[in-house]
């Protein structure tokens, strides 16, 4: 077992093999569950052209109502001789290349470069700016028909099923929250697996888009149900120093899961359909879940803390649960304070991100929509490698100074923010012939090079995502074991209104009052909201560490001479 202390969890070793096994469960059940959560993503077009409505009926509709696109259709019909003698054009000069050279007709890119070439020699400016100008028109013209059909899917699938999705996970929580405190912890943390997985399994097998709606709701139940419990327990498995470590495993896993959810979905999707993946990702959880009841065991409330350990030890159990009364002392706790408060602006930036970085970077960058993608999954890779990264450094910090961890959380939330700032204000795509050709011909000519803003936006999600780990953290040491699961509940429904409410703001109300670029820079700014914060927990924090311990060791003396230990509020005051 000494490979565990190796890699930062060797407060397993002391456990039984039962306890230990709960850990890795944990961190299995939960990567499988969030598999769950971008599973729609990659296949959402899909799923709305078989639930909602088609492309083909939407162009209809759009060429039937809006005044705009049928004036661009009708410049679209001004520009047919010059398109049609482009496409003639590159098909020749496509097969005098590939009769030169066999080789290029088995490689796109190549192929692309070599007509491209070939063009420049042909095209003079006045050509060069009608080819731009119909690109132009053909560009619009469709942004408008997929905007109508977004507008539609949106609003009776993605949008219904992303709101009740964080809702009712964000209140069922709450609920499951307070009942972690009060009681055991494996069954309960059994039943949010099955009633998760099984809407998801369910998913698989709806014929309307209320059917989709309704069971991605219910599969939110699991996701939101699920912090509370696996924090509670982490709690009890670590000691306050080894919990950074433990909760950066925890969340790797978790970001592991979503990742590798979209990945799967996004490579599964359109080779075997997109039912295929909820189908795969919810029946392992379900196994995983009966195993867990049949091999593991809960640890006892209050095991993680060296204060109780020998108490415990000599036969004395803590038996304190939540009370109503405890909840003044979560609400007067500063430490609780900064972090809640620091939520919903926390979010906006990564409500940038991951909700309109594809369409900023397409329609008014004009990178490609696989360029704009590719941006977003590296940015993705390098904040589940930061958060992880993180969380190992902040343990070491925690270990040598309580205060050193809010400061590397402060700073790099900082340090995170210029790069992905030089993201946002990244230059548009010159509109050029390469350009032209992209949008007119079917050729894959090479653009502009989306490989700065890619390496920006690895380095600045890894860097930034520090503290996403250590908070969580930060909230189990401050706070007393009764009261933790209710304490993830509370961070969790802050966590939710903020990735519903960010995007929110961002399109709806920052959007009615300034430029699209200029709401996007005030959306990354609210960082340093998050950074004022981080600098207000460096002071309060290692004192509220402090009035936890001292909390703990009064209790410790109490179980030890067979006192009954007394309230929360009353140990702490």
């Amino acid at each position: 077992m000494a490979v565990l202390s190796k890699i930062g969890l060797g407060d397993l070793e002391a456990r039984p093999p039962r306890e230990r096994a709960t850990f890795f469960f944990l961190v299995g059940m939960s990567m499988f569950l969030f598999m769950d959560q971008n599973l729609t993503a990659p296949n959402l077009d899909k799923i709305a052209e078989e639930l909602v409505t088609t492309h083909q009926k939407v162009e209809a509709e759009v060429a039937r109502s809006d005044p705009e696109y049928q004036s661009l259709t009708a410049e679209w019909e001004k520009h047919q001789g010059l398109t049609s003698d482009l496409a003639k054009e590159v098909e020749a000069i496509s097969g005098e290349l590939t009769a030169k050279t066999p080789a290029l007709a088995n490689d796109p890119q190549a192929l692309a470069v070599a007509v491209l070439e070939a063009e420049k020699g042909r095209t003079d400016a006045a050509r060069l700016t009608a080819l731009i100008a119909a690109a132009r028109i053909k560009k619009n013209r469709e942004v408008r028909v997929q905007a109508a059909f977004d507008r539609q899917k949106d609003d009776k699938l993605a949008g219904r099923a992303a709101l009740w999705f964080w809702l009712l996970g964000g209140i069922t929580a709450l609920g499951v929250g307070y009942l972690t405190d009060k009681v055991p912890r494996k069954l309960l943390l059994f039943a949010t697996i099955v009633l998760g997985a099984t809407p998801c399994l369910a998913t698989a097998y709806v014929s309307s888009a209320n059917q989709f709606v309704l069971l991605r709701a219910l599969t939110g139940f699991g996701i939101g149900a699920v912090i509370p419990l696996t924090y509670s327990l982490l709690g009890d498995l670590f000691s306050a120093k080894h919990r950074v470590t433990a909760v950066a495993y925890m969340g790797l896993a978790m970001g592991l899961g979503i990742a590798i959810g979209q990945l799967f979905a996004g490579f599964a999707g359109p080779k075997m359909g997109w039912r295929v993946p909820f189908v795969a990702v919810a029946i392992p959880n379900l196994v995983l879940s009966v195993l867990f009841m049949l091999l593991t065991k809960e640890p006892a409330r209050g095991s993680g803390e060296t204060e109780l350990q020998s108490a415990m030890e000599s036969g004395a159990e803590y038996d304190e649960k939540i009370k109503l009364g405890d909840l003044k002392q979560i609400f007067s706790r500063p430490t609780n304070l900064l972090v809640f408060g620091q939520g919903i602006p926390g979010s906006m930036p990564w409500g940038f991100f991951f909700t309109y970085l594809v369409d900023f970077y397409h329609v008014n960058k004009d990178f490609s929509v696989e360029a704009a993608t590719g941006l977003v999954t590296i940015f993705a890779g390098g904040a589940i490698l930061g958060a992880f990264l993180g969380g190992l450094l902040g343990a070491r910090l925690y270990q040598k100074q309580t205060k050193y961890l809010p400061m590397l959380c402060g700073a790099c939330v900082l340090g995170g923010l210029l790069p992905l700032l030089v993201v946002v204000n990244w230059p548009e795509t010159p509109a050029d012939l390469a350009w032209a050709l992209s949008v007119l011909t079917t050729l894959k000519v090479p653009t502009a090079s989306i490989l700065g803003p890619a390496v920006l936006g690895f380095f600045g999600g890894m860097v930034a995502t520090t503290p996403s780990s250590n908070v969580k953290a930060v909230l189990i040491n401050v706070n007393p074991p009764e009261n933790r699961g209710t304490i993830f509940s509370l961070f969790n429904l802050a966590d939710d209104l903020g990735k519903g409410v960010a995007p929110w703001l961002i399109g709806s109300v920052l959007g009615l009052y300034f430029t699209r670029i200029t709401s996007y820079n005030i959306a990354m700014l609210m960082w340093l909201v998050c950074a004022a914060a981080w600098a207000g927990l460096v002071v309060v924090f290692p004192r509220d560490v402090k009035k936890l311990e001292a909390t703990l060791r009064a209790r410790a003396s109490n179980m030890a001479s067979g006192r009954a230990p007394g309230g929360a509020g009353a140990a702490a005051a």
